[in-house]
């Protein structure tokens, strides 16, 4: 109705129209009009999602508090960001690991190196220094390495990101928000039109891993790069130099995929890696991974690659129409519908709901989401 509002509306919590020269009789006509198309096209109707952030004080020490207790027990398990603590850079580096750290009166400070941030490598460090999960969560910190040297530094909470299913709630980014059943549906919706493939033959195989880096070993062992280091802190090192993604993306080139892995772009006198693979006219982004966050870096790489490219920064490749995900999953396999996986099978919120916006942009810039799935298995 042109002469009610204009062409553009804002849908959240409330619906906003923005209309010219209003008046309490203009506003009248509209809610008028609002019940009419209500009333005459209820099959139309599409219910709006909310994902509102928990502000009451005691609501959020419950959740809080009920997370940590179900963490203790075992009952859930609590992912923890990775890309989010250097979210800020634009260029997706490897690091060489973590540190996680912890102070009390009783014990001082005690840290720990870890390849990895997860419940697991957490409640491994609780257990050495005999204090509890929930404390190191609350309390503890996790500290960034590259060439050695800490380079940033967050506390562990902050970080964490876990669904509390029961309440239909979410924490991420150190706030808890509630969802309701149409986010869900919609999300779902969503991500259904998302053209996932699966090829068992590309599944990434630890015993051929655990062989290729033996055999570096052996090639480099000698080199001045390892000079004054054993043999556990050689193989070590070799490990985070041949990562695994690195060492998967070595494989697909053997498939006729372009690794892009070392390829570096210039925007604004700074270096960053366009994508991990490319082929057919596809920029591939490969994750490993077994929780939402570290699968959700991928997701924000591709984003920010797509964004450039749509800007025409990138210069590295040319003709590209399609945008690709390749997620390795190492926990949980997703059920096969005629044959392909089904995304909404998904036991990850936080990712699906990344997907989902993943998607939308990806589709609003004029190219083809795709998405290939595959699994980290111990042998063929």
């Amino acid at each position: 109705e042109p002469n009610l509002f204009n062409s553009s509306i804002e849908l959240g919590n409330s619906i906003r129209f923005t209309c010219h020269e209003p008046s309490l009789e203009k506003i009248a006509d509209l809610i008028l009009y609002i019940e009419e198309i209500i009333r005459t096209t209820p099959n139309d109707i599409t219910l709006i999602p909310t994902f509102d952030k928990v502000k009451d004080k005691e609501l959020i020490k419950e959740l809080t508090d009920n997370m940590l207790k179900n963490a203790e027990k075992g009952n859930i398990i609590i992912d923890f960001s990775e890309y989010q603590i250097h979210g800020t850079n634009v260029i997706f580096s490897q690091y060489d690991g973590y540190e996680l750290s912890y102070y009390n009166k009783e014990i001082g400070n005690k840290r720990k190196y870890v390849d990895d941030i997860n419940i697991f490598e957490i409640a491994d460090f609780a257990a050495e220094y005999n204090v509890t999960l929930t404390d190191v969560i609350k309390s503890g910190k996790v500290h960034i390495i590259r060439d050695g040297i800490v380079i940033n530094t967050e506390t562990l909470l902050s970080r964490a990101f876990v669904t509390d299913e029961d309440r239909n709630a979410i924490f991420q980014e150190g706030n808890w928000y509630f969802y309701n059943n149409d986010f869900l549906a919609n999300m779902d919706n969503s991500i259904a039109e998302i053209d996932v493939y699966r090829n068992p033959e590309d599944d990434f195989i630890e015993s051929d891993y655990i062989a290729y880096l033996d055999n570096k070993y052996e090639e480099e062992k000698d080199d001045g790069l390892y000079r004054n280091l054993n043999e556990e802190e050689t193989k070590r090192k070799i490990k985070r130099i041949y990562y695994a993604e690195r060492y998967f993306n070595d494989i697909a080139v053997q498939k006729g995929f372009t690794d892009m892995d070392r390829i570096l772009d210039d925007l604004r006198n700074h270096k960053f890696e366009t994508a991990d693979l490319y082929k057919d006219d596809c920029l591939y982004t490969v994750k490993l991974g077994k929780s939402s966050s570290k699968l959700c870096y991928a997701v924000d790489q591709s984003l920010i690659s797509l964004e450039l490219y749509h800007r025409k920064k990138i210069s590295s490749v040319k003709g590209i129409s399609k945008f690709a995900l390749w997620i390795i999953m190492e926990h949980q396999e997703i059920p096969l519908v005629n044959g392909k996986p089904d995304l909404t099978k998904l036991k990850m919120i936080i990712l699906k709901n990344k997907l989902d916006h993943w998607k939308k942009e990806v589709r609003l810039k004029g190219y083809t989401p795709l998405i290939y799935i595959n699994y980290r298995k111990k042998i063929s």
